[in-house]
């Protein structure tokens, strides 16, 4: 009832690289790196973690795109993208409905 359309509001309000995005995230909340904080180590550890899986996910996107052209002619990339973006389908707020480049598709992995 009222709990389920509370959670969809929510979901509905933020877009996907503000939800997903932990510096966006963080920023969103006043806990950006400009925030005097080191003993918080949510934001500290995460950013670090966060950090060494988009390093990861750099290299991954780079061995199999070689191109932003190779991201944008994929099909099935672009498939997945209209598919997630829907709103009749997977209705993510904010979720690119195409990958052009391969920076778009690194931040969306």
């Amino acid at each position: 009832g009222q709990f389920m359309q509370l959670i969809r509001d929510d979901w509905q309000q933020k877009p996907f690289f503000e939800r997903y995005s932990l510096p966006d995230e963080l920023a969103s909340r006043g806990f950006d790196a400009e925030f005097d904080a080191p003993g918080y180590l949510f934001r500290n550890d995460g950013l670090e973690l966060y950090d060494a899986i988009g390093q990861f996910t750099s290299e991954f996107v780079g061995e199999i795109y070689p191109s932003d052209a190779a991201v944008a002619n994929d099909a099935v990339l672009q498939a997945w993208a209209t598919e997630t973006s829907a709103p009749d389908r997977g209705a993510i707020p904010g979720f690119p409905n195409k990958l052009e480049d391969r920076a778009t598709l690194i931040k969306t992995m």
